[in-house]
């Protein structure tokens, strides 16, 4: 049988949540090589430092396992195609990364592509699966929210954005509050729009969308002061 799992440098840089003594312990299994989740684990349990989780060593299970990094690289790929505006591309390379090792991220990026082509109905698909893949993922229930505003569903993106600013794995968090702005405005709600593009620039104070709104809807920013 092939391997299936190896814990490579690059696995071990992108695990998050180790002690430094299970960060130590995990180097000890670095570069080998395991058939099955069941050899992966005894060895992972037998270390002077163990995963002290479930979570944790599904976490290491999943970095190790060569189709997630065959995904991870396919991943890449697809994003600089984005960028590139080789959008065909980036959908055959993101559902490439899916078909080894379904990700949040790679369904998310998809339905990121898709809306690139305004093709709105499959991008909040892809969303919903990466939300199905990984509930904590914050960017999905944003996206669904961005692409039921560019549909014209005001009211139906409201509940997803705000999901999406209480999500625990999720670093933008401006976004769906300025989007939440946005989406009051849209109903005739200053006010409430006006509270929400604050919260957005309290967090990310550069985040030029939510300061031009402040501007819009209170006039110079120094009438703030």
């Amino acid at each position: 049988m092939a391997a299936r799992f190896r814990i490579t440098q690059e696995a071990l840089d992108a695990l998050t949540g180790l002690s430094a003594a299970q960060r130590f312990a995990l180097e000890t299994l670095r570069d080998r090589e395991f058939e099955t989740e069941e050899d992966l684990l005894a060895a992972l349990y037998a270390l002077e430092a163990p995963p002290d989780s479930d979570r944790l060593a599904a976490a290491i299970l999943r970095s190790a396992d060569f189709r997630f990094q065959e995904a991870i690289e396919a991943l890449g790929a697809a994003y600089q195609q984005q960028m590139a505006g080789r959008l065909e591309e980036a959908v055959r390379l993101y559902t490439r990364s899916i078909e080894h090792f379904p990700t949040a991220e790679a369904h998310t990026f998809l339905g990121w592509t898709f809306s690139f082509m305004e093709r709105y109905d499959e991008a909040i698909d892809q969303c919903r699966k990466a939300i199905a893949v990984d509930p904590d993922f914050g960017n999905p229930y944003n996206d669904i929210g961005s692409y039921l505003i560019a549909l014209g569903r005001i009211h139906e993106a409201i509940p997803w954005l705000e999901q999406a600013t209480r999500a625990p794995r999720y670093e933008p968090r401006h976004f769906p509050w300025a989007n939440l702005g946005r989406v009051y405005e849209a109903l005739g709600e200053p006010d409430r729009a006006l509270e929400h593009y604050v919260k957005a620039a309290g967090l990310e104070p550069t985040y030029r969308v939510a300061l031009e709104a402040i501007d819009r809807l209170t006039g110079p920013r120094s009438r703030l002061n």
